[in-house]
């Protein structure tokens, strides 16, 4: 509850009836223009129906509003169907980090929103 309060908190469901068949929740850092998604989950009744495409969509359209330019995520490596649909929403690795946490290697995946994603995709 408290952290539905908390301005800089966001969080979104997707449902079938009373049954929760997804999630995207995440967070701003202030004015900065950035917001990073802490966790994306689809039940996995419910995976490969677009759901979790239709997740992070929704949650990017309420980030524009909120001017972000970069929205970011960790996941693990190994998590391939995972990375395929960040990809497919647009997201790029950005960084391998080794023995980040845990001593567990993590891979960080970013998407640049309006002409910030413009200027990326046209940079050489």
């Amino acid at each position: 509850r408290k952290r539905l309060k908390d301005r800089d908190y966001f969080a979104f469901v997707a449902n079938d009836g009373d049954k929760i068949c997804g999630i995207v929740q995440g967070r701003f850092f202030g004015n900065s223009g950035f917001a990073q998604f802490n966790w994306i989950a689809v039940h996995p009744d419910y995976q490969h129906q677009g759901i979790g495409i239709g997740l992070l969509m929704r949650a990017e359209e309420h980030l524009r509003t909120r001017g972000v330019h970069k929205m970011s995520l960790y996941t693990f490596p190994a998590l391939q169907p995972a990375i395929k649909l960040f990809m497919k929403f647009g997201m790029q690795p950005e960084a391998h980090l080794r023995k980040q946490w845990w001593g567990s290697d993590f891979l960080m995946m970013s998407r640049w929103t309006g002409e910030y994603r413009r200027r990326m995709r046209d940079s050489p």
